[in-house]
């Protein structure tokens, strides 16, 4: 006795307008390759881009599994003669070094992105989660009272009927 599956049938990428796709589902890419839409791009079955997908065998990654721009073994174009990588090396004058000789996002001095207000690293900066902590609880309280409002809401109308 022979069983056969059936495959399941995902539509086309091209067959649905943007706007109509969603979040999460399954769609044929244009060569035919099961894809996941993430809101934004098609996604390889394992939810990677599909070029830096080790399972999928993506064009991008090297014969020591590793991303081939940044591999050492490979000489990769983003490692620079020190071994490190060239944008963060001190050395080599790298673009995300400032002239202080930090990485350029934690320099006080240059205000960079990951100093907050308070002068500290913004993930490190205990006020600044404080006031994160608040926020998220305020967004959960505001969600539970929501909640509440909609089952009463429903509880309503199943005693009118």
């Amino acid at each position: 006795m022979v069983i056969t599956r059936s495959t399941p049938k995902y539509p086309s990428i091209k067959s649905v307008v943007k706007a109509d796709r969603v979040v999460g589902a399954k769609y044929l890419d244009t060569n035919g390759r099961l894809s996941i839409w993430n809101g934004n791009e098609l996604r390889c079955e394992h939810g990677r881009q599909r070029a830096q997908c080790k399972d999928c065998g993506g064009s991008q990654i090297c014969e020591h599994g590793r991303v081939r721009s940044t591999c050492k073994d490979c000489g990769g174009s983003q490692v620079c003669d020190h071994g490190r990588q060239s944008p963060t090396c001190k050395d080599c004058g790298g673009s995300q070094v400032c002239e202080h000789g930090l990485q350029r996002s934690y320099c006080r001095a240059c205000d960079g992105s990951q100093i907050c207000k308070h002068k500290r690293v913004r993930s490190r900066c205990r006020k600044c989660q404080e006031v994160i902590g608040k926020e998220y609880a305020g967004y959960l309280l505001n969600e539970f009272r929501k909640e509440v409002f909609e089952r009463a809401q429903i509880d309503q109308d199943s005693d009118q009927s």
